[in-house]
């Protein structure tokens, strides 16, 4: 018998005095409250990154997080103009 995991949720936190992107999985069960309260604009589908090639899928959630790390913080990263050019 398989013991089926806790859903978790990921947390992305920019250190802006180490410079350092942390990731945290939390349990969903104790998040709930926090997502409530926070921005909830970005919601890319399932679907929709299935449906185009793997690289650029993984291009474009990487820009989007970079992207709003970079509007909420004070130091920003400044990598994603790099993804301006892609096809």
């Amino acid at each position: 018998m398989t013991v089926q995991r806790q859903k978790e949720d990921l947390l992305i936190h920019y250190d802006e005095s180490s410079g350092e992107i942390v990731f945290f999985t939390v349990a969903s069960s104790k998040t709930g409250g926090l997502r409530d309260a926070s921005f909830g604009g970005v919601r890319p589908t399932v679907e929709e990154m299935r449906a185009i090639p793997a690289k650029e899928a993984l291009q474009r959630l990487g820009a989007t997080v970079v992207g709003l790390l970079d509007l909420s913080s004070n130091s920003k990263i400044g990598i994603t103009a790099e993804f301006d050019d892609l096809p």
